[in-house]
């Protein structure tokens, strides 16, 4: 994390501005700063502002767009942790790379059996492939396979 000494009298003053600005604003810090790090290749601190500045929906984007599953290989699976964490569990059930990217992070950290009960709940939905869902695209998707082998 970034940090800055600073004199604490500006300190306060802009803990005190911060607040007296309100939640609208600081919302719109936050998304800027997610912009910013976004920008700079720092992905964890991108999704930890864009959820705090309630946009949940681009943290998950940014993930998507980087490569969900390529980013355990790039950022570590610590790194992984930290960003799936902040997201909703809905979003993080909603969107198949975020499940697979949390079943790849079960595995890393042996809970295979609750990797495997995850991985037969998205075989399930991408079977059923619900029309308005990502999982109808890939249900739909002939280049789009899913297989994966537990060994215990």
């Amino acid at each position: 994390p970034l940090s800055i000494a600073c004199n604490p009298f500006l300190r306060d003053y802009l803990q005190r501005r911060a607040r007296l600005d309100g939640e609208a604003a600081s919302r719109a810090r936050h998304l800027r700063a997610a912009q910013a790090y976004e920008a700079r290749q720092d992905l964890a601190a991108a999704v930890g502002h864009a959820v705090a500045a309630g946009q949940a929906e681009t943290a998950a984007r940014m993930i998507e767009d980087h490569g969900a599953l390529r980013l355990i290989a790039s950022a570590g699976i610590g790194r992984i942790s930290l960003m799936l964490a902040p997201l909703p569990p809905a979003l993080r059930h909603g969107r198949p790379r975020l499940r697979l990217m949390r079943i790849a992070y079960l595995l890393t950290e042996n809970n295979a059996p609750e990797a495997s009960g995850d991985l037969e709940r998205l075989r399930a939905d991408l079977r059923r492939g619900e029309a308005g869902t990502p999982y109808e695209r890939l249900a739909g998707d002939g280049r789009f396979q899913l297989e994966f082998a537990l060994v215990e």
